[in-house]
């Protein structure tokens, strides 16, 4: 692990950049179920209710539960919700393409609301542990905006090359 002094602070620059590289997948995570919306709609024929029930599942549920998942990590360190909820995540998602009911994706969906939810308090924990908050005000900035900007913002960028040639139903 790369650690360098700043301002007479130590700071964990390798495990900054996992943080960071994995809450910018995290965040990826969270941007594929609105992504996913539209294709599901064309090919299981979703309505417009019943995908609006699926963002709610992810991003509902996800809003609802980290301010919990913030106070059990505040009072007692919990890092072990770094790894679960970022793979918790990631087989929610995965598992909501691949299932074939309504009520199995609904519950996908908001497993993987449940992993976003659950990883992003303990990593925030890790990352100032890790020295984020030393960082000149640029690095703080990265820290904090690594997943936000790069993540949520970036993955309908990169589901086009994936799905543009299956066109779904009144999205041109």
């Amino acid at each position: 692990m790369t650690t360098t002094e700043m301002n007479g602070f130590r700071v964990k620059k390798g495990q900054l950049g996992f943080l960071a590289s994995t809450h910018v997948v995290n965040d990826l995570y969270q941007g594929a179920i609105p992504a996913m919306l539209p294709l599901l709609m064309s090919q299981r024929h979703y309505s417009y209710a019943a995908v609006s029930g699926l963002a709610f599942a992810a991003s509902g549920v996800s809003s609802l539960l980290q301010p919990l998942f913030g106070v059990l990590s505040d009072r007692k360190p919990r890092s072990w919700l770094v790894p679960a909820g970022f793979g918790t995540a990631a087989f929610g998602v995965v598992a909501a393409g691949l299932s074939g009911s309504y009520l199995v994706t609904w519950l996908c969906v908001a497993l993987a609301g449940i992993g976003i939810a659950a990883y992003h308090p303990p990593a925030t924990s890790e990352a100032r542990a890790a020295g984020c908050e030393f960082l000149p005000a640029s690095g703080r900035d990265n820290c904090r905006t690594a997943g936000s900007c790069r993540g949520v913002g970036s993955y309908h960028s990169l589901r086009v090359p994936r799905y543009g040639d299956q066109r779904a139903a009144g999205t041109g």
